[in-house]
């Protein structure tokens, strides 16, 4: 046991010490409560949103549940706008199975013009299965289904390990589309749109809880910064995009035996235009949210900002909500 424990330690140090960079893949699922940890969560994916960062996690629920959600993120200035709405339903029964369905709206018709305004919309599915390998590891299975607005869309299936070190430290690896068919859409900055192909990624975490009414967690996602590709439309030709690594941390803390305050913080490097694929901009995400129980309901708040900015038009916060019950 002590060796496995060195071992994760030293792997963590060696990928942080080698590779101080960010980043993000375009995620269309997020969740409340991860959004508000800095999306640190592949490490405690311990509620109905497990399906999303780490499958494996669904074995420690121990009630059924079901919850709604949603993400508000809109603009409008001088008839310029951003839009990247969502809307959630997630399900957890017999220890096993998961399943959640997102729909969402996205588009930007900022720098365009009119007759290429444009909202996409998206759909995407996520089947869940976990199982208990041992006393303190578990394993889990996504099967996963994305439309988007008949342009793109595919299926993907990912997998996730959740090991408890100890009875305060657990460990999270998250293998997103270890087997895939299809593509899909993109957008930068300046309301560019760019069809690519599925990129394998590995997310790892680490969360450690010292007191029952404390809770860190820190993670990596795309450890080893995978690219995919697009065809450009003009001249048919290949081009290969990369994605490079981010960095979450998150921390909350149980105020009340029924309320949680939540916090967290990501750096993420991205492409910000398209035209030049060799320009990177950092981004520093901050996340603030509250968590409130009443009997068998729990509802969550999170406000999140990643200080985007296109010409003068500045990105507003976003606001993410859901409500939740145990059945």
């Amino acid at each position: 046991m002590n060796f496995i424990k060195k071992t994760i330690i030293c792997i963590f140090l060696f990928i942080i010490l080698n590779n101080i960079k960010a980043i993000e893949i375009p995620f269309i699922l997020k969740c409340t409560r991860a959004v508000a940890l800095g999306e640190a969560f592949t490490a405690i994916a311990d509620d109905e949103n497990a399906g999303s960062y780490n499958p494996a996690g669904i074995i420690y629920n121990n009630e059924n549940k079901i919850s709604l959600s949603g993400k508000i993120f809109s603009y409008n200035f001088d008839n310029e706008n951003y839009i990247n709405n969502s809307i959630n339903m997630n399900c957890i029964f017999k220890k096993n199975f998961g399943v959640q369905i997102n729909y969402g709206t996205f588009g930007d018709n900022i720098s365009l013009s009119p007759e290429k305004n444009f909202i996409y919309e998206g759909i995407k599915i996520i089947l869940s299965f976990a199982r208990i390998i041992s006393d303190n590891l578990s394993a889990g299975l996504n099967g996963n289904v994305l439309v988007q607005t008949g342009k793109a869309g595919g299926a993907s299936f990912d997998f996730g390990l959740l090991y408890k070190i100890n009875n305060y430290l657990n460990a999270g690896v998250f293998i997103n589309n270890i087997i895939y068919s299809g593509n899909f859409l993109i957008i930068d900055d300046y309301g560019n749109v760019r069809i690519i192909t599925y990129p394998e990624f590995i997310n790892a975490g680490i969360s450690a809880r010292p007191y029952d009414f404390l809770l860190f967690s820190f993670e990596i996602k795309n450890l080893f910064g995978e690219s995919c590709f697009f065809v450009d439309t003009n001249t048919e030709e290949k081009i290969s995009f990369n994605f490079k690594r981010s960095y979450h941390l998150g921390v909350e803390y149980k105020v009340l035996k029924n309320m949680a305050l939540r916090t967290g913080i990501s750096a993420k490097e991205d492409i910000y235009d398209f035209e030049y694929l060799d320009n990177f901009k950092m981004r520093y995400e901050i996340a603030f949210g509250i968590g409130y129980k009443i009997d068998f309901l729990q509802f969550d708040f999170t406000v999140a900002n990643d200080f985007r900015q296109v010409k003068e038009i500045k990105n507003p916060f976003q606001f993410y909500f859901s409500i939740s019950g145990s059945y």
